[in-house]
């Protein structure tokens, strides 16, 4: 406080205009009595609002030097995290749950497959009528099975590694042969399984798959005869189907079904 002696104003509190004092800090005038009141009013601010908010903000600095991770920038990554997990767990589930549903049904047909393979072992041990040639074919046939269990053809996963994308987004797809779609059909497919008017069956007059890499085959289409030919040139095998042209009427169109992702094919005539 500072005592002025040549201009004497009133007090800011009382009103009185005897031996004021002014204020430096609010630049208000005070009498004696007043500016005493007045500069314990400053202390008690000091004291309740500057000293407690040190002491407050000095506990917070200890906190976050003890425990950097709670700093408000640590809890938006942190929440980042968080939210970022929980949209990969959503694709992933639903990812799961494709895979799972085109798993169950592609079980199932392995299943028919294996059924078959074990009907036809049952009945050659019951007539004793195998051979070494019998034996390499179901063991064939067997690991054929086992392998497309684990990783079949027609199912694949792909991920888009998009440069700008931090995480590679995953898709499941799987290859739909195109006789899921049409009226009628005959023909031959993986896994000893022909196809008459959609019905699939096994082993239908002696079929056996034998298409391997590289192998030559050779299609017949017979209109006059309403009969489909197959030839396989490497192990000579030949089979034929006949075709109920009051269920699959002319034109009739070719349907070539590659099921694995990387199957490839080259028509020499």
């Amino acid at each position: 406080m500072a005592s002025t002696s040549s201009n004497k104003s009133r007090c800011a509190t009382c009103g009185k205009n005897i031996g004021t004092f002014t204020c430096r800090g609010c630049s208000q005038d005070f009498c004696l009595s007043h500016a005493q009141e007045h500069r314990q009013l400053l202390g008690k601010q000091m004291d309740e609002d500057v000293i407690l908010m040190h002491d407050q903000f000095q506990q917070c600095l200890n906190e976050q030097v003890k425990q950097p991770s709670l700093h408000p920038l640590m809890k938006e990554i942190n929440e980042w995290e968080k939210q970022s997990i929980e949209k990969i767990q959503l694709v992933a589930q639903v990812a799961r749950q494709k895979v799972l549903n085109i798993i169950s049904k592609h079980t199932d047909n392995v299943i028919i497959a294996l059924t078959s393979i074990k009907e036809q072992l049952s009945r050659a041990r019951d007539d004793d009528d195998f051979f070494e040639s019998d034996i390499n074919e179901w063991k064939e046939n067997l690991e054929k099975l086992k392998t497309d269990l684990n990783t079949p053809k027609a199912i694949t996963i792909k991920f888009d590694n998009n440069m700008n994308s931090f995480i590679p987004k995953i898709s499941v797809h799987k290859e739909r042969p195109i006789t899921e779609s049409t009226r009628a059909t005959y023909g031959w497919a993986g896994g000893d399984q022909v196809y008459l008017n959609v019905t699939c069956s096994h082993d239908s007059n002696g079929y056996k798959t034998d298409i391997e890499t590289n192998h030559t085959l050779e299609f017949m289409i017979d209109c006059d005869k309403q009969k489909l030919r197959l030839k396989n040139e490497q192990t000579q095998s030949i089979y034929e189907l006949g075709v109920d042209i009051t269920k699959c009427h002319f034109p009739w169109q070719i349907s070539l079904n590659l099921c694995g992702s990387k199957a490839r094919l080259r028509l020499l005539q």
